[in-house]
């Protein structure tokens, strides 16, 4: 089973790919467009990335992130 990591890091992987095959076949407005996507599947990928590890941190009753401190 894939999970939205392994999409979003295939996605990007295939944006780069076509940026490439677009800059050698000398396609600015493909270039343009496979930049475009490049980025907004690498910032995607971070926010899954990011999203996972902060809800897998507070899940856990033992983190140091979801007990209360003393004095707070």
């Amino acid at each position: 089973m894939k999970t939205l990591q392994t999409r979003l890091l295939g996605g990007h992987v295939l944006a780069l790919m076509t940026l490439v095959a677009a800059d050698i076949a000398g396609s600015t407005p493909l270039v343009t467009a496979a930049f475009a996507a490049a980025f907004l599947t690498l910032a995607a990928l971070f926010a899954a990335m990011a999203g996972t590890l902060v809800g897998g941190v507070t899940d856990r009753p033992t983190s140091p992130l979801a007990t209360r401190r003393p004095g707070q």
